[in-house]
This record gives C-alpha cells, structure tokens and sequence, in this order.
C-alpha cells in the first residue's frame, strides 16, 4: 500500500495531502561523546510533553509553512 502511495506523489506537498497531514515536520537532535542515556531520556521527556497529542489550532511561535 505505501509503494502504491507513494508511486503517485512527486513532492512532499502531494505525500503530505495523500495522508491528510496539514504539514509534516522533523526533530534531529545530536549526541555527542560525552551524553549519557539519562540526556537522551531527557530529550524524549521534553518531546513528548510538548509534541505528543498536542490540541490542532494550538496557537505556536513557529509561522506555517508555506506551499509552493
């Protein structure tokens, strides 16, 4: 099913409206030599109290993103 999805989008805006998502996003974080587990525990804390079932219309600083 997802190779027939994605066979018939050519950008991310058509993947995006294939899944009904208003936008998509992404969060890269990078450990260094000296992060331990509890930084990384850390991390998806922070992630999930702010990103996890987060309420549509919630107002962010973040500006949309624009389509092209």
């Amino acid at each position: 099913m997802r190779r027939r999805l994605l066979a018939r989008v050519d950008t991310i805006d058509h993947y995006l409206d294939a899944l009904r998502l208003p936008t998509g996003g992404a969060v890269r974080v990078s450990f260094g030599l000296a992060s331990t587990a509890t930084d990384a525990e850390r991390f998806v804390t922070f992630v999930q109290s702010t990103y996890l079932n987060r309420e549509v219309g919630v107002e962010s600083p973040l500006p949309p993103r624009l389509r092209r």
